[in-house]
């Protein structure tokens, strides 16, 4: 099967599991903790600098095409890019006692508490920060046009060269 889903990424010659991962951001942390609390889960980690703008790369859009952190690369090529997915598979690959549950009824409460949390604490914490009521630090005025994407848009304009009329 041709440019399937089972096909593997020209970009993950020698794949590994890694984590592609920033520092300051909600959606990696949340994995960051699972990670810590699990335990027995080995993988690298490869910083992702959000402020410098590396998500919208080319190179890491090759990996990721949503641009998105965090992204798990599977040791098969595959990438994940949702948190809820990272931590379900790295639970389920990790040795030792799951976090997520063993029974369906105990696995499906630790998703409904999982959506609950992003519903009523992680919404409104990104909303806020959305609208100004920084919650976080900014450290660079291009960092505020970020989260619309306005500032990448620009740059991206300004380096495209004009098509003559």
């Amino acid at each position: 099967m041709t440019g399937g889903f089972d096909d593997r990424p020209p970009y993950l010659e020698d794949p590994e599991l890694k984590l592609h991962d920033a520092p300051y951001a909600p959606n990696p942390l949340t994995v960051r903790l699972f990670i810590a609390e699990r335990g027995g889960v080995a993988l690298d980690v490869e910083a992702v600098d959000l402020i410098g703008l590396e998500n919208r790369s080319l190179a890491f859009r090759a990996i990721n095409p949503a641009g998105t952190v965090p992204a798990l690369a599977l040791d098969d090529g595959r990438v994940l890019s949702d948190i809820v997915a990272i931590c379900e598979y790295l639970d389920e690959v990790a040795s030792g006692e799951s976090l997520i549950g063993t029974t369906p009824e105990a696995r499906a409460l630790t998703r409904m508490w999982t959506r609950r949390g992003d519903l009523e604490v992680a919404q409104p914490f990104v909303a806020r920060e959305r609208r100004g009521g920084r919650l976080l630090p900014r450290p660079s005025p291009a960092a505020d046009a970020w989260p619309r994407g306005e500032q990448a848009t620009r740059d991206a304009r300004a380096e495209r060269p004009r098509r003559p009329p």
